[in-house]
């Protein structure tokens, strides 16, 4: 029996506080889900950030949610160091354009930065990205907000094709 499955004794505060964390409902929805639970969340809400900032919903959100990665591509979930959420994720990708082997699965930020941010509904083409962002040391939050602003001007016609 691992520590986290221990009960605990009597008068263990630090002890029941892990309980405590454990058990709360949302603790359960990062460990299965990993932090892109929120996706759905945000979206019903009306507090995701979509199409660079421009609007709160998105009718294309839950293809990119915690809940499709982990149906789709979850290989098994990660604990940090001394955690007792466990909301990491290790995914692969199979087989198509977007081929991974097992990597740290995109977390919340990224998949609003490379997904939502630019209408990018391709959860496949995220969690590539993610592990080409990780691969060349490339923080993703940075770098899909610059995507996300030059797409938008882009759309808007303040940046020409050419």
């Amino acid at each position: 029996m691992s520590r986290l499955q221990q009960k605990c004794p009597k008068n263990d505060k630090k002890c029941k506080a892990r309980e405590n964390v454990q058990a709360a409902i949302s603790t359960k929805a990062l460990r299965l889900f990993g932090t892109a639970s929120g996706l759905d969340t945000f979206n019903v809400t009306g507090e995701l950030d979509v199409k660079y900032f421009s609007q709160t919903k998105w009718d294309k959100a839950s293809e990119i949610s915690g809940i499709t990665m982990a149906q789709k591509y979850l290989v098994k979930n990660r604990y940090c160091h001394s955690c007792v959420i466990g909301c990491g994720r290790r995914v692969a990708i199979k087989e198509g354009e977007f081929k991974t082997d097992e990597i740290e699965g995109p977390e919340y930020e990224t998949i609003v930065s490379y997904g939502s941010l630019i209408l990018n509904h391709d959860l496949q083409s995220i969690v590539y990205i993610n592990k080409k962002c990780f691969d060349y040391g490339i923080d993703t939050i940075s770098s899909g907000g610059v995507i996300g602003c030059l797409t938008h001007h882009f759309y808007l016609g303040n940046i020409p094709l050419k």
